[in-house]
């Protein structure tokens, strides 16, 4: 069910009945998307989030449609909360033996990190000999290493709209996401997987999906992973309408017109279902993301099992050592101050989300 975008926004108020609780966690109905945007300026914004790039006419074009509320559809979910299959995932299904396959990659191995607990639950997919991959999106194409360490019989493809000079990875396309099915074909791939793409798309999103669909076998998955930045419990979405008709510079972080599609699961099962897929299912991380990740980064380090509990059940001493310990482990995996301060920051952010019962992030995974 679509509600009408413009009244909704210019009259500021939201979706009602939007909240909705999944197993102890809060869940929107209502998701936000700017359209209008063209491929050349949707690199811009890439780029420029905030609109301070050195083309000055473009930042005053973009300033222009980002402001009028006819470029941002509101659409809300009637989807019933029963068919959202939302859980948590266990760090523990990562064995030593596939966390130490990752050693082989020279990437910072928080990074590596942020793909390996999501591609550990396709890994009876990824284990097929032969299997072929497909990772849009992929940017430098660490995930395509990843996984070529995970199976080296593997056939991966990588492709973006914009190839990095410095790649991990050998096979990488330049080809937008709405031409995957005409550069590849029908049934090409047993698994697509795509990580914090999704919400780059100025676009159709459906149009993404659709031939994402087209280019899976019969059987084949797609994994994905993205924000939820449509949350209940998000403030600046309670709070978009006001932005975007204040249309001010001080309000671009909060807008992030870099992230046009600002979703959340009920308006992303809407659009897998539209687009054909089945059996779909979310996966998040609870507690500290900072924590999970330096986790997942330990067992990398090391190949053993990572035996620290979370923070919420520890206490006192041993709660003060933990953050010690964590701080110790990402000086040590990555000394760029900049980069620490911005986990340190995603960190803290996470914390209240869990605090709020919201999720940062949501990984999907369904079938063809």
């Amino acid at each position: 069910m679509q509600g009408d975008s413009a009244a909704l926004l210019q009259s500021g108020d939201n979706p009602t009945n939007d909240v909705v609780e999944i197993r102890g966690r809060l869940y929107s109905r209502s998701s936000y998307h700017l359209r209008n945007i063209d491929l050349e300026e949707g690199k811009y914004l890439q780029h420029y989030p905030m609109l301070n790039g050195p083309v000055r006419k473009m930042n005053q074009c973009l300033r222009r449609k980002i402001g009028d509320l006819a470029n941002w559809h509101i659409s809300v979910s009637s989807t019933p909360a029963d068919r959202i299959d939302c859980q948590r995932f266990d760090l523990d299904r990562i064995t030593p033996a596939e966390a130490r396959r990752s050693l082989v990659i020279a990437a910072p191995r928080h990074e590596i990190a942020h793909h390996l607990w999501k591609l550990v639950s396709v890994k009876d997919h990824l284990s097929k000999p032969d299997a072929r991959v497909l990772c849009f999106g992929a940017g430098n194409g660490l995930e395509c290493r990843i996984i070529t360490a995970m199976n080296p019989t593997a056939q991966v493809i990588g492709t973006d709209f914009i190839i990095h000079a410095n790649v991990f990875h050998t096979k990488m396309k330049e080809v937008p996401h709405t031409k995957l099915s005409r550069e590849f074909g029908s049934g090409s791939f047993d698994l697509v997987y795509s990580n914090h793409t999704l919400e780059h798309i100025y676009g159709d999103v459906g149009l993404v999906l659709s031939n994402v669909y087209e280019v899976l076998r019969p059987g084949g998955c797609f994994l994905s992973a993205l924000p939820c930045e449509a949350s209940s419990s998000n403030p600046v979405k309670d709070r978009l309408p006001e932005l975007i008709r204040k249309n001010s510079p001080f309000g671009y972080s909060d807008i992030d017109p870099g992230h046009p599609w600002k979703t959340d699961v009920f308006d992303i099962y809407d659009k897998l279902t539209d687009a054909g897929f089945r059996e779909i299912r979310f996966f998040y991380l609870a507690g500290s993301y900072l924590e999970n990740i330096a986790a997942v980064a330990a067992k990398i380090a090391h190949g053993v099992p990572d035996n620290r509990k979370q923070q919420s059940s520890t206490k006192g001493v041993s709660r003060l050592l933990g953050r010690a310990s964590s701080l110790a482990r990402h000086l040590l995996s990555n000394p760029s101050l900049f980069e620490l301060a911005v986990k340190l920051y995603y960190g803290q952010a996470s914390k209240r989300d869990e605090k709020n019962r919201r999720t940062y992030e949501v990984v999907l995974l369904c079938s063809k």
